[in-house]
């Protein structure tokens, strides 16, 4: 590789660099939360870590003092198996937004890793072997006989990637535009493992990568950054936008419950102990929330203040009757063992549609009779010092 295409293949490499540093800088100092932001960390990370690998070689390709081969072949190691490593998170975060309870690293996902695992014992293996890839004594980098197998193992995986999120696009298991960001996320990287395969001097893919980390980011901005800052539940944009997006895909035979919680006294525990500890009493809460809840197919998310709401499509009452009445206990035991004082007790309204009573119910009338009854349910609370699950079935 000549001076002038070697300086500009590492400009290449560091604009890539750049872009990616800094979206993982603006999520990390953000008051507000990408969903699935550890993948997305974990995925910028990676790629960082392959493109300084690849900058590495083929500076290290350019040396020949003592040791310089070793170098190269640690770095193209590296490259190697970090590229191969990108395209597997690539499907895990795709995997974790269409169905956040589900992870490709259960048990019953391994099967898909078998590739990459007998890909990286053959990787480095190519010390030896020359398998992947050969460095010459001169120090000259060579592709390996089973070289192929890097391009095609990514190629296959991002195009699970792509075909997952397309179908579940179609089948609407997801909001349409999160859902065309996820179909074209793969392509980007798909397209520079392509490119670099047939065009072993173009480092395309580190930009095409960066725009698919961009892709990510930009649809953070408009519908998956979703979080509360305090509580790390959904926020209230994100749940206006799944309680309506639930209400129109509400299937026959199923009941679609809205349960709207408030905690009780929680203006006097800001007035006595400070804004600080009420702070603490709704991240507990939310914490209590999030285990009560864990595991199972249930949204949850913080509406503002000490308001929050809990969504399940259900084909019974009787399941989100016992989903609520676990909150209930799961908080009288907190208090029982913890030595504050204050004491965390929710009142709780819970309003239901089915498919057939959506043609009377709107989902604003939905939403109405679950605070009304959340409300209903405080007022008892203040009369009797008791606080009862409210429900009402409706239509």
């Amino acid at each position: 590789m000549s001076n002038s295409l070697l300086v500009s293949y590492i400009e290449v490499d560091i604009v890539a660099l750049v872009i990616l540093m800094v979206l993982f800088i603006n999520i990390s100092y953000r008051t507000v939360y990408f969903k699935n932001e550890i993948l997305y960390k974990v995925l910028i990370i990676l790629i960082v870590m392959s493109i300084l690998a690849d900058i590495f070689a083929i500076v290290t390709e350019t040396m020949t003092y003592s040791g310089a081969v070793a170098l190269n072949y640690i770095a193209d190691c590296v490259y190697f198996i970090g590229t191969l490593m990108v395209a597997y998170v690539f499907l895990g975060y795709i995997i974790s937004v269409v169905h956040p309870q589900m992870t490709m690293f259960n048990y019953r996902m391994q099967l898909i890793f078998i590739p990459m695992y007998i890909f990286t014992v053959m990787t480095i293996a190519s010390v030896k072997t020359g398998w992947i890839f050969t460095i010459s004594e001169q120090n000259v980098y060579s592709r390996g006989e089973y070289h192929f197998l890097h391009p095609l193992i990514s190629a296959i995986i991002l195009s699970v990637a792509f075909f997952y999120a397309l179908y579940h696009l179609r089948k609407g298991n997801m909001p349409a535009d999160i859902g065309l960001y996820l179909v074209l996320l793969p392509l980007f990287p798909l397209g520079g493992v392509v490119l670099r395969h047939f065009l072993p001097s173009s480092n395309v893919i580190w930009v095409t990568c960066a725009i698919g980390m961009f892709l990510i980011f930009n649809s953070g901005q408009n519908s998956m950054i979703v979080v509360d800052s305090l509580t790390r539940l959904n926020n209230r944009s994100r749940a206006d936008q799944y309680v309506d997006y639930k209400y129109e895909k509400l299937q026959p035979g199923k009941r679609l419950y809205l349960a709207m919680m408030d905690l009780n006294h929680f203006k006097e525990i800001n007035d006595m102990f400070g804004h600080h500890v009420g702070d603490e009493a709704l991240k507990e809460f939310a914490q209590i929330l999030k285990d009560v809840c864990k595991g199972k197919d249930l949204f949850i998310a913080r509406l503002g203040g000490d308001e929050f709401l809990l969504l399940a499509e259900k084909e019974e009452r009787e399941s989100i009757d016992r989903e609520l009445m676990e909150l209930k206990q799961k908080l009288q035991q907190v208090n029982a063992d913890t030595k504050r004082s204050y004491k965390l007790i929710c009142s709780i309204g819970v309003a239901s549609v089915s498919y057939e009573g959506k043609a009377h119910m709107t989902v604003d009338k939905l939403r109405i009779r679950a605070d009304h009854k959340m409300y209903e349910d405080k007022e008892k609370f203040h009369e009797h010092n008791i606080s009862v699950i409210n429900t009402s079935y409706g239509l």
